[in-house]
């Protein structure tokens, strides 16, 4: 059976709980508008008033139960009977009547239940208020009486009271629910156990928190709101009365809540404060005192230790003030108090203090607190130096280490624009103290890190630093407003180094943890410039970053001019610095002179302070100038501002200068001095601030003189305000400061100076009388508690405050208001946009090494690819800002990752082709340099190359890509256009190595071997990796194109160099993968395909890297020519010996990208090949590259020339680079040879082939016979140099004496250029068109035989070039000329026709006479028909003179007859019955009889008659020799016979012989000679004498 009173509660449970369901039945039909308005007045009514009934009855209920309220024989009841409620229920006192309170109580129950309800919400709460004010209270029914409040505040129970009441105001509500804050915030009470005091400690921060949340909340006053933070607080706190655990939790969670809630109405907060603060502002410039500006300060001005007591506050009713931003200054103020470890050493309070003021921060509008002053005053003063000591502090927990920098970024969003001082202290003081270096004394280098900071701590600093570093447009503000700015330590540069030397390998190769995070802090900053680089516009910027930036306008020219003076000034400060503490004004004064920076650091050193005159220039301002050049410049002030507002100076050799006697230092130290604005500041903070400064000297007279300018300039500033007579008392007491500093603050003094006796000390020093005594008195506690020392040394966990005063000035920020003056503001980061270029030029180098050293450490696959991200982010950086030196490092680093780039090749083959490390590094490499191409420079180009030529000789290139570099290409073909066959100086095994002859499919790579072994990487291992080399390559956009190798016998295995023998199943698994890998990297695209896109700076500098290669590689093998040919003759010999060559030309780096090349003392065979091998690669590379450049062959060509030239040389003997060069400038010509622009160039390098020795141009022969052939068909018409018509004729001439098919090229060449109808022989190569169709006689007999046919064809374009040469000749002599002109060209004609015989017709005539008397009878026979065809048909004859035409008889055509005639092999083919040598044998006498027969008339004019009568019986002579030699060959006498008489009758006809008796006559001589060969010619004269009369007489008949 359960107790009566058990019973009766549940009873009224139930029936609170069926009331509250048909409380929110009615109210659901209200809001959905099914009553009306009269309706909707009495269901809130009834519900309002149901409400209060049911929590008045819990009351009661629950003081029922206590004993102290209870009724008397309610306990003795029978079990099951329910008492009800009644007007008699309620405790009674000892005389029977009620008590007060449950009286109050019943009457509230009675009066809600008849409906008769108060107006006043006051007067509704009161008995429930008045109820948690009894003392000795016990904690159920505090709980219940909690609970009760909290439901009516929830419900809004006040607010519908005081709108049923008529009283539309929320103050009358508001003033209840602030009586419930006051008096539960003050509650006390005595619990039983301590599950009772959590129940009510957590009803109680339920209740404060949902009043400060409700409507009613909104109209709470300043100290209403103080008390509730107070009473929670109080339950936080580690101190005073212990509370649970669940309790501060509990206390904790609903505080958050409310201080969230606070702030989060602080711009409407702010703004109902605006008018008022104009208004305060106003009062102040009229010099009243503005009563609420005493209690602003009150306010702020709270005990530092609220939560420390557990008094009960006292409950007073001042006049309503609804509370506004003084709550949240308060608040601040008090947050920062707590967080402060000099105020608070408590590590939990420290703690929960930073998480309430992040709350309250992050919880507040974007930059709505930082618009109120003297709320930024608080969060710049206080806030901002007690968040500083925090992280200062570096011996504290992590945790707090990470709510102190959780804290900070929330601070930095608040004060925007105001924020960097706070920034600077960062990024210089604080991350530099959890970073592997640290900032010394003498500049911003970095030294050891702290010893006692935890790793975890580090990690915890750098995270909140790379939050810090992602904002959008930080890092670009922070360079442009520190890095820039000449008074200002640089502070992103020094970090980004900082943060690059943390990802320092450890002992096992490995990064640490904080050197991921580092690695990570890069990647992040990356990003960010990569996404600002596509943000639109500047309005999205602002928009994104969260508030307007009231800052000047800042001109990137000037900021960038700043930082090269800030550069220099750099300079200076090194040097200053070095000189040490024996400097004096003077040394100073000739330092900044020999840097001509005199007129620059006297201006652009000047203060940035409130007190700063106008006249200064303005940080941001465009109009004022930079760098000033003044006439007249006060040396000492300039070095005085030097001294004083130059960062990165030694202040210890500051002071010892300041401190010299001399007299230039003394008027350096006035002006320094007066470069300190002490106005209306204390004595010690004076003091302090100019102490900091510097380092004070040792030297006593030092000091004493230092002390005396300060003490006369304080004095002078502050005459009215100050304790002090005269200069001399500040003097004294400064001096007497030095000395209690170094009292107080020295470990070896142990006796120290009390406050007494330093007053003794200080007696009449003022004049002669004291200073006062309080004034005395905090002097002492001042220098007392803080030391004076440098801000540098003391740490930041000791920042003073003026320390940190003197910041905020430095920066533009009054401390005290904090208004700004000329304030050192961040830009907006649509204005900082415009340095992301300056910001990435200084931060890809410490990313790159830290990315290089992320990429070596990593080692699963994740790991990789995000290193090769990080070279992905630099790579499109410099490419979005046209940066080439980030690119080529970024190919450096991904080549050198790949293993490609440098050692042993079968080792490279081995690491490259099992590590998916290295492929996913190739993947990127390749992936980089398709996508930035443009960007890439000589060193880049250079390493990319050698990664692609070390491929080649691996033979893991694509098949495609293989044979396009190492075929001929569509030009080189045959006659019948079939591709030329293989090459017989190129090996089989050879990389790309492709017969026409035989099948793709079965050239495979000849040194693999089907195994049936397992690999270590088979299986579902290869698929894996392939995979993720697939997703991987997609970043790039890469495709999955799979490719095969050739494949070669197995018998010629041991020929191949080693690096190609793959025998193991591990060798084979490499070569598969490598092979996969290469294949997605469509490496083709980037060389070949994609080359013509490239801009103009990129494809030359990628043509200068092929260059650079080549002379590399060809340097050693040249050397080891000799030794080449040695080599042949013996195999044992092993080495080669050879010089490497120093690569001068180029950049510093040049020589680090072949450094296995020339790591080598000897070439080896083996080093022999590959060196072949990369040169021919590069140079079927550089072709492919030049063919599809066409419009830029003009800038590209000079390189091509000059490798040619280096390979095509005299000394170079048959090797595969001999043979890929010759197709290669073959392949040019052939494509460019119609350029008229170029055709000339292009022409005069097939003069390299004519260079060649016989040897190495036999081995090349048929290429360049080839090219040669095609090239004069498609552009004969182009050739028109005649030095290009000598080369392209000596080449014809050499390919003559080649094998076939070399030859027969070299023939149809000749044969097509003489047969064609153009005219292109002139008199300038006549000698030479001769000797090449001379050189093709020799040939084999078809080809001679041709030969002899294009010789006739030559011989006839004799015509032409003789009329060129008369041409030449009229159009010089038709020329204005002198006298002396006109003899010289006279005389010069006159030595042109009689060379004409010498030069055309002499060696013509005898190239045909050589070829009659060949000894091949096919040959001979067609040269004598095509030679007496020529001499009958000549025209040009009669233009000899009578010297040529003896030549030709007596040199040419007699001893051919003679010689021909009597030739043994002529003789027995005519013996043998040939009918074409028995047609020339009839035809050799008569071919000189012939011959006079036809011109005997010009040559009797010619030549003299002794001449002539000579010839003519030569002639005769000559052919009774020939009869007498063949007197056997009857028709050969039969021909002599009548040849002789032919010639004898026709100059007896034309009278020119004549019968004579003289014995010496012609006609003597005649008949002496021709008797023996006609006998009867006698006869034959007379009867030709006689026809002659009878022709005659009958002539004259038939005319009579």
């Amino acid at each position: 059976m359960q107790p009566l009173q058990s019973r009766v509660l549940q009873t009224i449970e139930a029936h609170s709980s069926r009331v509250e369901s048909s409380l929110r039945e009615e109210r659901r039909q209200i809001e959905s508008g099914q009553v009306l308005e009269d309706a909707v007045l009495f269901f809130e009514k009834r519900e309002t008033s149901d409400i209060i009934l049911s929590e008045a009855r819990k009351v009661l209920a629950a003081l029922r139960r206590n004993p102290r309220f209870a009724q008397p024989g309610v306990a003795d009841l029978p079990n099951g009977s329910v008492y009800l409620l009644s007007s008699t229920f309620g405790g009674v006192n000892r005389s029977g009547d009620e008590t007060r309170i449950v009286k109050s109580i019943k009457l509230l129950r009675n009066a809600f239940a008849s409906e008769s309800w108060p107006k006043d919400p006051r007067t509704v709460f009161k008995p429930f208020v008045d109820l948690l004010r009894t003392e000795d209270l016990p904690g159920n029914i505090i709980s219940t009486v909690l609970s009760s409040l909290n439901r009516l505040i929830v419900y809004r129970v006040p607010s519908a009271l005081a709108k049923l009441s008529g009283n539309s105001c929320c103050e009358e509500a508001s003033k209840s629910v602030e009586d419930i804050v006051e008096t539960v915030s003050g509650l006390r009470f005595s619990g039983f156990d301590s599950s009772t005091d959590d129940v009510v400690m957590s009803r109680i921060c339920e209740l404060m928190s949902h009043c400060v949340k409700s409507p009613e909340g909104e109209y709470l006053s300043n100290e209403a709101l103080v008390r509730c933070i107070e009473a929670f607080l109080r339950v936080c706190s580690p101190r005073g009365k212990k509370r649970s655990e669940c309790s501060r939790k509990v206390a904790e969670s609903y505080l958050r809540t409310v201080i969230s809630h606070i702030f989060s109405r602080a711009s409407f907060l702010i703004q109902e404060s605006v008018f008022e603060h104009s208004n305060m502002r106003e009062a102040k410039s009229l010099g009243a005192s503005s009563q609420d500006d005493k209690e602003e300060q009150n306010v702020t001005k709270q005990s530092p230790s609220p939560i420390a007591t557990e008094e009960k506050p006292t409950y007073t009713h001042p006049p309503h003030i609804r509370y506004n931003y003084r709550s949240l200054a308060w608040f601040l103020s008090l947050g920062a108090r707590m967080v402060d470890p000099i105020i608070t050493q408590n590590i939990e309070e420290r703690l929960i203090g930073l998480q309430l003021l992040e709350i309250a921060l992050h919880s507040a509008p974007k930059g709505s607190l930082a618009q109120m002053p003297s709320l930024r005053r608080i969060l710049l003063r206080d806030v901002c130096r007690a968040l500083l000591r925090c992280l200062g502090m570096l011996n504290d927990p992590s945790i707090v280490i990470a709510a102190s920098f959780s804290t900070v970024l929330c601070l930095i969003n608040t004060l925007g624009p105001y924020s960097t001082p706070l920034i600077q202290m960062i990024l210089i003081r604080i991350a530099r103290s959890f970073l592997v270096k640290e900032e010394n004394e003498d500049g911003n280098g970095y030294n050891s890190v702290h010893p006692t900071i935890s790793p975890v701590t580090r990690e915890i600093a750098l995270d909140s630093l790379a939050a810090l570093l992602q904002k959008q447009g930080f890092l670009s503000a922070a360079y442009a407003v520190l890095d820039c700015q000449l008074n200002e330590s640089d502070a992103v540069q020094p970090l980004l180094e900082a943060l690059s030397e943390e990802t320092v390998l450890t002992g096992d190769g490995k990064l640490s943890s904080s050197g991921y995070i580092s690695f990570e802090i890069f990647l992040t900053c990356m990003d960010t410039l990569a996404t600002r680089s596509f943000v639109p516009g500047d309005s999205d910027i602002d928009r994104i970053f969260g508030f307007v930036h009231r800052v000047p306008d800042i001109s990137i020219e000037q900021m960038r001019a700043k930082k090269r003076l800030k550069k220099r000034i750099d300079e200076l400060v090194k040097e200053f610095n070095s000189v040490g503490p024996s400097t004096n004004g003077m040394q100073v004064i000739d330092i900044i002179r020999k840097h001509d920076l005199l007129a620059q650091v006297s201006v652009s050193s000047s203060p940035k302070s409130t007190s700063s005159p106008p006249s200064s220039p303005s940080r941001f301002s465009p109009k004022s100038p930079i760098l000033s050049s003044f006439h007249d410049i006060d040396v000492t002030k300039a070095a005085a501002a030097f001294l004083r507002f130059t960062p990165g100076l030694n202040k210890t050799t500051i002071g010892a200068c300041l401190g010299e006697p001399d007299e230039i230092s003394m008027k350096i130290l006035k002006s320094y001095v007066r470069l300190f604005d002490f106005k209306k500041r204390p004595f010690t903070t004076s003091l302090r601030v100019f102490l900091e400064s510097f380092r004070l000297p040792g030297e006593a007279q030092k000091i004493d003189r230092i002390l005396q300018s300060f003490s006369e300039h304080f004095y002078e500033q502050n005459k009215n305000s100050a304790p002090f007579s005269s200069a001399d008392a500040a003097h004294v007491l400064a001096f007497a400061c030095i000395m209690l500093n170094t009292d107080q603050h020295n470990s070896s003094i142990k006796k120290k100076m009390t406050l007494e006796e330093f007053i003794s000390n200080s007696r009449g020093i003022n004049d002669g009388h004291d200073l006062p005594r309080e004034f005395l008195r905090e002097v002492y506690a001042s220098i007392s508690s803080v030391e004076i020392r440098m801000s540098d040394e003391s740490g930041l966990h000791a920042l003073t405050e003026d320390h940190w005063d003197e910041q905020l000035r430095k920066m533009g920020i009054d401390p005290e208001s904090g208004e700004s003056n000329n304030m050192l503001a961040f830009p907006s980061p649509a204005k900082a946009k415009e340095f992301d270029e300056d910001v990435f030029l200084i931060a890809w180098k410490p990313m790159l090494t830290a990315t290089c050293r992320a990429l070596g450490a990593a080692k699963d696959g994740d790991q990789v690819q995000s290193a090769i991200e990080g070279f992905l982010g630099i790579a499109r950086l410099a490419t979005v800002f046209r940066q080439s030196e980030p690119v080529d490092q970024v190919i450096i680093g991904l080549s050198s990752a790949s293993k490609l780039r440098e050692g042993d090749l079968h080792h490279c083959f081995l690491s490259f082709g099992l590590s998916i490390n290295c492929q996913m590094a190739a993947v990127a490499l390749y992936g980089i340099a398709r996508q930035c191409g443009d960007c890439i420079r000589e060193s880049g180009w250079e390493a990319l190359l050698t990664c692609t030529m070390r491929l080649h000789l691996l033979k893991l290139l694509p098949l495609n890509l293989e044979h396009l570099l190492f075929g001929d290409g569509e030009e080189l073909v045959d006659l019948d256009g079939n591709p030329l066959p293989a090459s017989s100086i190129i090996p089989y095994w050879w990389p790309g190595y492709y017969d026409s002859s035989h099948s793709v499919g079965t050239n495979e790579s000849s040194c693999q071997h089907s195994s049936t072994d397992s690999s270590p990487l088979s299986g579902n291992n290869t698929s894996k990796l392939s995979s993720v080399l697939s997703a991987f390559g997609g970043l790039f956009g890469f495709g999955g194109v799979d490719s095969s190798d050739d494949e070669m016998d197995d018998e010629n295995s041991l020929q191949v160099p080693d690096f190609l023998i793959r025998t193991s199943a591990e060798e084979m698994e490499a070569e598969k993968l490598g092979k996969k890998c290469i294949g997605d990297c469509r490496i083709d695209e980037i060389f070949i395909t994609d080359s013509r896109f490239l801009r103009t700076e990129s494809i030359v500098a990628l043509m200068k890297g092929l260059y650079r290669i080549i002379n590399q590689l060809i340097a050693p093998l040249s050397e080891s020519v000799p030794s080449r040919q040695s080599s042949e003759k013996d195999d044992s010999q092993g080495t080669y010996s050879k010089t490497v060559a120093d690569n001068s030309n180029g950049s510093g780096c040049t020589s680090s990208h072949m450094k296995e090349w020339e790591a080598f003392k000897v070439v080896t065979k083996e080093d022999f090949a590959a060196r072949e091998c990369g040169v021919s690669f590069c140079i079927d590379l550089m072709r492919e590259m030049l063919l599809r450049n066409r419009d830029r062959l003009f800038l590209l060509w000079p390189y091509c020339y000059e490798i040619l030239e280096s390979i095509l040389s005299p000394s170079t003997e048959p090797c595969p680079s001999l043979e890929r060069a010759t197709v290669t400038l073959l392949r040019i010509v052939l494509r460019y040879g119609h350029r008229e622009e170029l055709s000339m160039e292009i022409f005069r390098c097939l003069n390299l082939f004519v260079k060649l020795e016989s040897r190495s141009f036999e081995s090349v022969s048929e290429r360049i016979a080839a090219g040669l052939y095609h090239i004069c068909r498609i552009h004969v018409a182009q050739i028109e140099c005649t030095s290009s018509w000598h080369t392209l004729l000596s080449l014809l001439e050499s390919l003559a004496r080649c094998s076939s098919p070399a030859n027969i090229f070299g023939f149809e060449t000749i044969a097509f250029l003489l047969e064609s109808k153009d005219n292109r022989i002139y008199h300038e190569t006549f000698a030479n068109w001769l000797d090449a169709v001379l050189a093709y006689t020799e040939a084999p007999i078809p080809i001679a035989v041709r030969a002899v046919e294009c010789l006739y064809i030559l011989a006839g374009y004799l015509p032409h070039v003789l009329s060129n040469v008369k041409d030449s000749w009229h159009y010089t002599q038709g020329s204005s000329m002198n006298n002396t002109e006109l003899s010289d060209v006279i005389s010069t004609t006159y030595d042109v026709k009689c060379k004409a015989w010498n030069e055309f017709w002499s060696p013509l005539l005898s190239a045909y006479c050589c070829l009659c008397l060949d000894d091949r009878s096919e040959v001979r026979n067609q040269a004598f028909l095509s030679f007496e065809k020529f001499l009958t048909t000549a025209q040009q004859l009669q233009d000899l003179c009578g010297k040529d035409w003896t030549c030709l008889f007596y040199d040419l055509l007699l001893p051919l007859s003679c010689d021909l005639i009597v030739q043994r092999k002529f003789i027995q083919n005519v013996a043998s019955g040939d009918k074409l040598s028995r047609k020339v044998q009839a035809k050799v006498p008569t071919l000189v009889s012939k011959m006079f027969l036809l011109y005997h008339g010009t040559l009797s004019q010619l030549l003299s008659t002794e001449d002539f009568e000579k010839l003519w019986l030569k002639i005769l002579s000559n052919l009774g020799w020939i009869l007498k030699q063949r007197d056997d060959d009857d028709m050969l006498a039969d021909q002599i016979y009548e040849a002789t008489k032919n010639l004898v009758l026709v100059l007896y006809a034309d009278g020119t012989i004549s019968p004579s008796e003289n014995e010496n006559s012609l006609w003597k001589k005649t008949l002496a000679v021709t008797t023996a060969v006609v006998p009867d010619i006698e006869s034959h004269i007379k009867q030709r004498s006689r026809a002659q009369s009878m022709d005659e007489s009958t002539s004259v008949l038939e005319k009579n």
